[in-house]
């Protein structure tokens, strides 16, 4: 979040949590996945994070893009939804 310029911090912030309140609402499958969280993208928001307790959260340290990170799409497949 540390380098998102679109919107002002709180505002991203506010959005973020207001989309994982939906995906918990309609009871989506959620896989949380971070690139660089010691770094500077900084840490996965806690708030998110403590919403969903049995979600995995994968670290793709220099992975930009989820999708090119295995480990991501695994925990995809897992799921059962269809990504493609």
């Amino acid at each position: 979040m540390q380098l998102v310029h679109d919107y002002s911090p709180a505002e991203l912030h506010n959005n973020v949590i207001a989309l994982a309140k939906l995906g918990k609402v309609f009871n989506l499958p959620t896989v949380l996945s971070t690139s660089s969280a010691d770094g500077p993208n900084g840490p996965f928001i806690p708030e998110v994070v403590s919403m969903f307790p049995g979600a995995r959260l994968i670290h793709r340290p220099g992975i930009i893009s989820a999708w090119d990170d295995p480990q991501f799409l695994a925990a995809i497949e897992k799921t059962g939804r269809n990504y493609n």
